[in-house]
């Protein structure tokens, strides 16, 4: 049970990388039409990033196998800075939209 349980989660991660940027495309596109704002635009791009950070990091499997010495973690730690600073961009762009 154990093993079809991390094929759903594995998977279930895979999409939502997938996912993620196609629907942050689509809402730009519509949001576009609307006009433009600098703080939801920001926004947006923050939660694209931390998103995809995080399922990296959750995911077992990497780019670069973590055996390889010193370039086995770089990818994890490429994950670890993108879910990081898609959260400070997060931050920033609702503050942004707070202020205007």
């Amino acid at each position: 049970m154990g093993f079809l349980k991390n094929l759903v989660v594995q998977a279930a991660l895979l999409v939502l990388m997938a996912i993620t940027p196609l629907a942050w495309i689509s809402h730009m596109t519509e949001y576009m039409a609307n006009g433009f704002m600098v703080g939801h635009f920001i926004w947006t791009v923050g939660f694209v990033m931390l998103v995809e950070g995080v399922c990296y990091a959750a995911l077992p499997y990497d780019a670069i196998p973590d055996w390889i010495p010193c370039l086995g973690r770089c990818d994890d730690a490429l994950a670890y800075m993108t879910g990081a600073v898609g959260a400070m961009l997060v931050g920033l762009g609702g503050y942004i939209e707070y202020m205007t």
